[in-house]
């Protein structure tokens, strides 16, 4: 199997900040309850985190060792046309081979939604409220 191992089609080093739906949900909230007609906001999780970063994540709060293994972008794509039909996985799988080039496409600033008052959880957070175990 897979155990131990997250399979992702982002470069290594580049920064995401990974958002919950929890927090989505509250940024939709806050401009839903806001003044803040015809703004936008660049939302993400509160810390840039690469594929190692996340996968030293998910080993603490597991407590067993995780690694992070890229996956041609064209692999991610080809699996999400068999799900959702094309060109659905062919315009994500391409986001993810631009990211070689400009690896911080994702990161976002905690300043650009400082009007919003949302304190996005951390991975670790998120991670922790998981349930974990394998279901047969």
């Amino acid at each position: 199997g897979n155990d131990g191992v997250m399979a992702y089609a982002m470069p290594e080093e580049a920064p995401v900040s990974w958002i919950s739906h929890d927090s989505l949900g509250a940024f939709v909230h806050a401009a839903a309850t806001r003044d803040v007609v015809g703004r936008s906001f660049r939302i993400g999780g509160p810390e840039p985190l690469t594929g190692p970063d996340v996968a030293r994540t998910l080993t603490a709060v597991l407590g067993r060792h995780v690694a992070y293994v890229r996956i041609p972008p064209s692999a991610l794509a080809e699996g999400l046309n068999m799900v959702f039909g094309a060109p659905a996985g062919d315009d994500i799988g391409s986001l993810y081979e631009a990211m070689s080039a400009t690896p911080d496409v994702m990161r976002r600033d905690p300043a650009d939604w400082a009007d919003l008052g949302v304190v996005p959880e951390t991975l670790e957070t998120w991670a922790r409220r998981q349930n974990w175990s394998i279901r047969p």
